[in-house]
């Protein structure tokens, strides 16, 4: 692919970091905020080391949506407009139902220890029904099981990423079990929508 071509298909993404600056607005604590712990959510230990996939989802997104522009240009684009939807009803549901995650206190001084300090930094306890980290992962996944006739191990590899990440979420005590669920379910509905609009368009025209 010519560099011209790369950098004008490639340039939708940057709709993605622009859509997500709007989360700085709500980064913040509201006067209502709401718990969604639950005993399983309790049970589930805290593994630092997990903060490794986490920070990697920052590079996975853009990564896999590259690999999907070269292996098919249509997936890679009702997979950014799904990834935008998403981050859309996210943060409305953020402005409207807040929550917030207890988060366990960091002692050590290991790189994995200043890594999640680094995380809990950025990123404050607020806003995390749905995952973000979850429901964009999910939709990559997603994505990779329409590319997979194509060099399929690095779908896989991608897909085995978004696990990991997803899993992050939970080990890193950044969302709970719900969280999680509704980034599933949420990402999820909004590939198969946007799949379907996508698929109905070119049916009729």
């Amino acid at each position: 692919m010519p560099l011209r071509t790369f950098l004008l298909k490639g340039s939708w993404m940057l709709l993605i970091p622009l859509i997500n600056s709007i989360y700085l607005l709500l980064n913040h604590s509201n006067e209502h905020v709401h718990m969604l712990v639950t005993v399983f959510d309790k049970s589930i230990p805290f593994k630092q080391l997990f903060v490794v996939p986490y920070i990697s989802w920052f590079g996975l997104i853009f990564i896999a949506l590259i690999w999907f522009m070269y292996q098919d240009f249509k997936l890679y684009i009702f997979s950014i407009i799904s990834i935008i939807l998403g981050l859309l009803i996210s943060f409305i549901i953020f402005f409207l139902f807040q929550t917030t995650v207890p988060r366990p206190e960091i002692l050590g001084d290991d790189i994995s220890s200043q890594l999640t300090r680094f995380i809990y930094t950025l990123d404050n306890p607020f806003n995390a029904f749905p995952s973000i980290h979850v429901l964009t992962s999910y939709i990559i996944f997603l994505g990779c099981q329409q590319t997979k006739g194509h060099f399929p191990k690095i779908s896989l590899v991608i897909q085995g990423e978004t696990i990991l990440v997803i899993l992050a979420t939970l080990f890193l005590k950044q969302h709970t079990l719900l969280d999680v669920l509704g980034g599933l379910i949420l990402g999820g509905s909004l590939f198969k929508i946007v799949d379907w609009f996508e698929g109905a368009f070119y049916y009729n025209k």
